[in-house]
């Protein structure tokens, strides 16, 4: 049932548990997950067992429990569908909580079936919810900061804790373990700031009114990280983009074969900042005509030929992103698609 070998002690504890949700909820508990040290076997003999269920009816709330055994405290706790689809969405940061948890009892079938969609899903967090909970991070860092000396009060953890969880969301992983466990964390990870490490060493060394300055830094830096990570290579939904963009193109053809400059000249520089900020700084990895350039020289047959050039090589991006432009080439063609729609 699940992949993870438990040591004797552990083992009869999950199966106790599971018993008595057999035995007392079993029309009422949809699942049992183990997740924390003993599933990413990092335990010590002081490690607790972390486990949590998910409940299908409000009976399974009385299954809550907090208990000790030998001098080591657990809590099994429940956790609705609807609060694990919040971690997926990062609203917590508790995402590991599905992607490292594993399944020692499960309802039936459908229930196996939801889970490991949820474990599916947290393993390709979306880039809107990622840069979303980056924000909410490094804003409750800024918050922190400032209370910190309005204050005179230590939050010098809190702030590493938002900073640490927000460099591995722009690294799009999350925390397994605990920021304190930094060096694990980071092993991975592509992008950091520069002496990630060593500057978190030494501001937890020193006293929070010396290190101001320091704290302030890393806060900025890893604000500066994310905007790099998420704003260089990241294009705007194109669906649909191009559609609306061709009537631009067509004012351009059109501008030409009249010789009209101001018309040609406000259509060139709509096609233009369109595609600069859809494409962002990829813009210039693709070889687009300089249209500005050409429409100052007022000849209008190159200036027509460029901007074919233009569209075509937004074209050839579009079937690079595997864009599906509807195009028809008759009234007829289009209707007897929306019949099939």
């Amino acid at each position: 049932m699940n992949n993870f070998k438990l040591p004797k002690d552990k083992s009869e504890i999950i199966d106790g548990l599971v018993e008595k949700v057999k035995r007392d909820y079993q029309e009422d508990i949809d699942a049992v997950i183990c997740y924390g040290s003993y599933v990413t076997q990092t335990y010590n003999e002081l490690s607790d067992l972390d486990f949590f269920f998910i409940p299908k009816t409000k009976k399974a709330n009385e299954m809550s429990l907090q208990f000790i055994i030998n001098e080591i405290g657990y809590d099994f706790w429940p956790i609705t569908w609807e609060r694990l689809e919040g971690f997926i969405k990062l609203k917590e940061d508790f995402v590991s909580l599905i992607g490292k948890g594993e399944l020692v009892y499960y309802r039936n079938d459908d229930v196996l079936s939801k889970f490991y969609d949820m474990k599916m899903r947290s393993q390709k967090l979306l880039d809107a919810d990622l840069k979303t909970a980056i924000r909410k991070h490094l804003y409750k860092s800024k918050a922190l900061y400032f209370d910190m000396y309005q204050e005179n009060s230590d939050y010098v953890s809190e702030i590493l804790d938002h900073l640490i969880t927000a460099v591995a969301y722009i690294n799009k992983q999350y925390i397994i373990k605990s920021p304190s466990h930094l060096k694990e964390e980071i092993k991975y990870y592509e992008v950091l700031p520069v002496d990630f490490e060593e500057r978190i060493e030494k501001i937890i060394s020193h006293s929070y009114m010396v290190i101001s300055t320091e704290i302030e830094k890393l806060i900025l830096d890893v604000e500066k990280l994310s905007k790099k990570q998420f704003d260089k290579h990241h294009i705007v939904e194109l669906n649909g983009f191009y559609e609306e963009l061709k009537s631009t193109y067509n004012k351009v053809y059109h501008g030409c074969e009249e010789k009209d400059l101001m018309k040609v000249y406000f259509a060139l520089s709509q096609v233009c900042k369109a595609t600069k900020d859809v494409l962002k700084e990829n813009y210039n990895a693709y070889p687009f005509p300089d249209l500005t350039k050409e429409v100052r020289s007022k000849r209008f047959d190159s200036i027509k030929n460029m901007t074919k050039i233009h569209e075509e090589t937004f074209c050839f991006i579009l079937k690079e992103h595997n864009e599906i432009v509807n195009t028809f080439s008759s009234n007829d063609q289009f209707i007897a698609y929306l019949r099939d729609l």
